[in-house]
């Protein structure tokens, strides 16, 4: 009977040191997933951080791209009025010339691109002049 009630408390005292060391075993895990967690949640609020900073750099870099889009349009417009200008003048010069040599307002009409009125108008100013002159 002594036998059996030493190794009951054999048993109970092995249990009892199981269950001692699956309590520490489990306190340590517990301590290190929350060590682990509270790592994560650091990691992922810089990431937000992070995140957060793209997107503002992100809306600044598009409000400068409108921009740049805005004046690149207002230069070409430019570009296109000048253009314009310096084609339509060419125009004019090449059919002062026609008139100096004798072109009549059809010829221009023809040959430079101008309106009827356009041509019998320099044909007028610059007819008159070589016809004043010759």
């Amino acid at each position: 009977m002594n036998l059996v009630l030493g190794l009951m408390a054999l048993l109970l005292l092995a249990s009892l040191a199981g269950q001692w060391y699956l309590w520490r075993r489990l306190r340590v895990l517990g301590q290190s997933r929350l060590a682990r967690e509270t790592e994560q949640e650091a990691h992922i609020q810089r990431l937000a951080d992070d995140l957060a900073a793209l997107c503002r750099a992100s809306a600044g870099a598009g409000d400068h791209l409108v921009k740049l889009e805005q004046q690149l349009r207002r230069v070409m417009d430019r570009q296109d009025q000048w253009e314009l200008r310096s084609g339509s003048e060419r125009s004019y010069q090449q059919a002062i010339q026609m008139v100096q040599h004798g072109a009549d307002a059809g010829e221009l009409v023809r040959n430079c691109g101008l309106t009827p009125g356009e041509a019998d108008l320099i044909v007028m100013l610059h007819g008159m002049a070589r016809t004043g002159t010759g």
